[in-house]
């Protein structure tokens, strides 16, 4: 097109009868460029959002070449993020993003974990209703606090620290807000039909099991579910997230619930929401 102008430039100049003929074919040429562009945009759109993985773009030379290159690396990292989400199903979105960069953690590995388990009470109303209204607002919870959601049959357990270096107070903040969050949800239904609550903290390791993805067993998630099933219209905590509380000025010093410590030999303490 550049050439097109300068030799129209050049007709005026030189041969006026030819300026015209020469305006008229930049002109096209500018209109062809154009159109081919937009062909070639199409094209790129039409390559991002395809569902075909092998599809790539062809690289040419110059500024067009590299932003195909760029594109076609783009397209291969989602790929890796969709198979890993696909391999992970219950990882949070942005999480399983960034473990596609930086790998699964290493088998059997030991951590530090806060494990807050949630479910509705079962005997009131629709279940499946139920559990999709507490699974929706978990998944928002897990989403918003880097944490791993998992299922033990009509229970769901957020996960916190499993996923990240991050310490354990840091993770029992994050839990006791998404518990917090979570209670505030069902805060105008009556009490009988909020969802239980509990809260466990411990050390626990990561497996990766296949079909199942990334999970984390340990003394933690057994208490929290144990808890769980005692738990009412408040938190209930096994005595080291208790414990953590408290040393974060998160709830008042309190003697353990009554009823469950006779029944169990750990002692559990109810935190009022």
């Amino acid at each position: 097109m550049l050439a097109a102008a300068l030799l129209a430039t050049a007709a005026a100049l030189w041969a006026p009868p030819l300026a015209l003929l020469t305006l008229i074919v930049a002109v096209a040429i500018a209109v062809w460029d154009r159109a081919a562009l937009e062909r070639d945009l199409r094209r790129l759109a039409a390559a991002i959002v395809a569902e075909t993985p092998e599809l790539k773009l062809e690289v040419g030379d110059g500024a067009w070449g590299e932003l195909c290159h760029n594109l076609n690396r783009l397209r291969q990292q989602r790929r890796t993020q969709q198979q890993l989400a696909a391999l992970l199903p219950a990882l949070p979105l942005a999480r399983a993003t960034r473990l596609a960069d930086t790998g699964l953690p290493p088998e059997g590995l030991a951590c530090e974990v806060v494990v807050l388990a949630l479910a509705h009470p079962s005997a009131l109303g629709d279940p499946i209703a139920q559990l999709r209204a507490v699974a929706d607002a978990a998944l928002h919870q897990a989403q918003l606090h880097d944490a791993l959601l998992a299922r033990a049959g009509d229970r769901l357990l957020l996960i916190f620290g499993a996923l990240a270096p991050t310490s354990p107070a840091a993770s029992l903040h994050a839990a006791e807000q998404a518990a917090r969050a979570l209670a505030q949800s069902w805060a105008a239904e009556a009490a009988t039909s909020r969802p239980r609550l509990a809260l466990a903290a411990g050390s626990a390791r990561t497996l990766n099991l296949p079909g199942l993805g990334l999970t984390v067993l340990g003394p933690p998630v057994d208490q929290a579910l144990s808890l769980q099933c005692l738990a009412a219209s408040q938190l209930l905590c096994n005595e080291e997230a208790y414990l953590g509380l408290r040393r974060l000025g998160r709830v008042p010093p309190q003697p353990p619930a009554p009823q469950l410590a006779a029944s169990d030999a750990r002692p559990a303490y109810a935190i009022q929401l």
